[in-house]
């Protein structure tokens, strides 16, 4: 996709909404006629993107002599007023923000008020169980507690602090694994939708469900492995059109996501097609706060 090709389309998918955000978001920074809202009208009139025409009705801006500059920081600007719009509606977003406060408040030298940041960051990110950000927490957290006003090094502290890290990275080593896992099983299965069913296929299925990590369900320990290795029992009982085995499995993953609400958002993506696998498998929608959630049709895993 060209660049102008990327830049209509963003624009013609934002909601009224969205559209009045960045107005509000790029008018903010700048009093005088904004170039960027400029473009953005000139563009958003248009059905299919005519550069030639938009140069003939922007002829009298000086910026139309950049034109692809101008079209570069406008594309920048968008995703600045979504991630505006949207970003702190993740705990994700949430989290990785008051990280940035640490790291700008630590290159101030403020230590005390980086660590108090921390402590906020790291009582939300374990509360959500993502080991990639509590990661980033315990770097810094080794980091900063040394540095801390009449704060000592002490050994003990210093010890359940690296006990604690090489908890969490063979934890999400095993995580990834399955991560990576579940990625070519969604492949493989994937590939099945062409309707052949070929000896091939079946090989690299099985090898994949032969994987120690498969086998073994109880080293699935943290949530995202638990979901990952009971999709991929479910994406394997589909190909082998084994109902019984999709049904249970698809009933246990949703079991899963049942028992730990918070983590439909945090991890929403994964949430959105497991849930329409249980609906495929079941044929039930259930009641609640599900009645309200809109899935394509079964036949786009």
């Amino acid at each position: 996709m060209k660049d102008s090709d990327a830049l209509h389309t963003i624009i013609k998918s934002l909601t009224k909404a969205e559209k009045r955000n960045f107005k509000m978001f790029v008018r903010s920074s700048q009093k005088s006629i904004n170039n960027y809202t400029i473009l953005f009208d000139a563009i958003d009139a248009q059905k299919v993107y005519d550069e030639k025409k938009i140069l003939k009705k922007l002829k009298i801006h000086a910026f139309s002599k950049q034109i692809s500059r101008t079209k570069y920081l406008l594309y920048d600007q968008i995703l600045k007023s979504l991630y505006m719009l949207y970003g702190n509606r993740t705990k994700s977003s949430e989290i990785n923000l008051m990280l940035n406060s640490v790291e700008i408040l630590y290159n101030k030298k403020l230590y005390k008020q980086a660590y108090e940041m921390l402590k906020k960051a790291k009582k939300i990110t374990f509360n959500f169980e993502t080991l990639g950000l509590q990661q980033k927490i315990l770097d810094w957290e080794i980091e900063l507690f040394p540095l801390q006003k009449n704060q000592e090094i002490n050994p003990s502290t210093m010890k359940n602090l690296c006990t604690d890290y090489e908890k969490i990275t063979l934890q999400l080593k095993i995580e990834n694994t399955y991560r990576v896992l579940h990625i070519k099983a969604r492949l493989i299965y994937d590939s099945f939708s062409d309707g052949i069913y070929s000896k091939e296929k079946f090989q690299k299925l099985e090898k994949l469900m032969n994987h120690s990590l498969i086998k073994n369900e109880i080293r699935a320990i943290t949530f995202l492995s638990k979901v990952f290795h009971h999709e991929i029992q479910f994406l394997n009982a589909q190909v082998h059109s084994n109902n019984q085995d999709a049904l249970q499995w698809s009933t246990k993953l949703f079991d899963i996501w049942k028992n730990a609400p918070e983590k439909e958002k945090v991890y929403s993506t994964y949430f959105k097609v497991q849930f329409k696998g249980y609906i495929f498998s079941t044929n039930i929608l259930p009641k609640g706060k599900y009645n309200t959630l809109i899935y394509a049709s079964p036949n786009n895993h």
